[in-house]
């Protein structure tokens, strides 16, 4: 493992710090990085019901949270603070969006770097979304739509420097190869992986279903969410591999099942720059990290 933890970036998963009181507590922690957000363009209230579960004995977590924040324009108002909470503890701070269009990407990606944060995640998309009755599209399992995306983000952007992107898991080779050929065609060298698998189902301790929500106005019960916690953490590795054999230079940051310090140690062991955990920061806080940084310096010292 050759990893530098002074420059290591590591931190919490998108979905789990939306507020300046959030980055303020998340300041106060050992992380290097901090991810605000996902960001939307416009406002929104979420899912409603049941929409989050963590298995206390299998770790592994379900959410429909459905991107509840408030919005970009508050965002535009909100994150030179944020920057400067995160700065001034040593840290950066980087925004993660979720754009319903290519046209959305740019002008939030744009609003988000003027802004002054370090970095913007594209969300490739947040697997709980629901829109007239449906789940959205995914487009980082869509290679023609991420190649659209970055199209239109090239005219807001000056460089991609400061981009990265978030993909799905998914055990086809030949859909990350196709993907790798997008990332490459607009120099998109740091990529995020991975999301959480989306339309899962999963059953509480109790025996009822781990979640039972609603989305927007509609009256139909779901059960269906994004599949986070242990449950991802070997099919998400086996993404940032494959990625790492595809995309030699390019910066990787392994998510998915990250609860223990070993967890962490296989990502970069794979060749991952740093890490990202969200059950694991939701579940354990700051705390996560000083456990997982304990068992990484043991291993860089010894």
């Amino acid at each position: 493992m050759h990893v530098s933890l002074e420059t290591m970036p590591f931190g919490n998963g998108a979905g789990t710090i939306k507020f300046p009181d959030q980055v303020m507590k998340a300041s106060r922690g050992p992380m290097s990085r901090i991810t605000v957000g996902s960001i939307t363009a416009k406002p929104r209230d979420g899912n409603s019901g049941d929409v989050y579960y963590f298995h206390p004995q299998k770790q592994w977590s379900l959410n429909s949270l459905g991107l509840p924040n408030p919005g970009m324009e508050v965002y535009k108002k909100w994150l030179p603070a944020m920057v400067d909470i995160a700065h001034g503890t040593g840290k950066t701070l980087w925004a993660s969006i979720s754009p319903f269009s290519p046209e959305e990407c740019g002008e939030m990606a744009q609003a988000c770097l003027a802004d002054g944060v370090d970095g913007v995640e594209i969300n490739g998309r947040c697997p709980n979304v629901y829109q007239e009755g449906r789940r959205k599209a995914i487009p980082a399992l869509d290679p023609s739509a991420a190649e659209e995306m970055f199209r239109v983000l090239g005219r807001y952007v000056e460089s991609m420097d400061r981009i990265s992107f978030k993909l799905s898991p998914t055990r086809d080779k030949h859909l990350l190869s196709r993907l790798a050929v997008v990332f490459n065609t607009y120099d998109i060298r740091q990529l995020v992986c991975c999301n959480a698998k989306a339309d899962q189902e999963g059953t509480r301790v109790d025996g009822k279903p781990a979640l039972a929500f609603r989305s927007s106005a509609e009256d139909q019960v779901r059960h269906q969410g994004g599949l986070g916690g242990s449950k991802v953490f070997t099919e998400n590795l086996r993404v940032a591999k494959a990625m790492r054999g595809l995309m030699p230079e390019a910066d990787i940051i392994g998510i998915g099942g990250i609860l223990t310090g070993v967890d962490a140690e296989l990502y970069l062991e794979l060749g991952c720059i740093g890490f990202q955990s969200t059950t694991g920061y939701l579940e354990f806080g700051n705390h996560l990290f000083v456990e997982i940084l304990m068992h990484l310096s043991d291993k860089v010292l010894a």
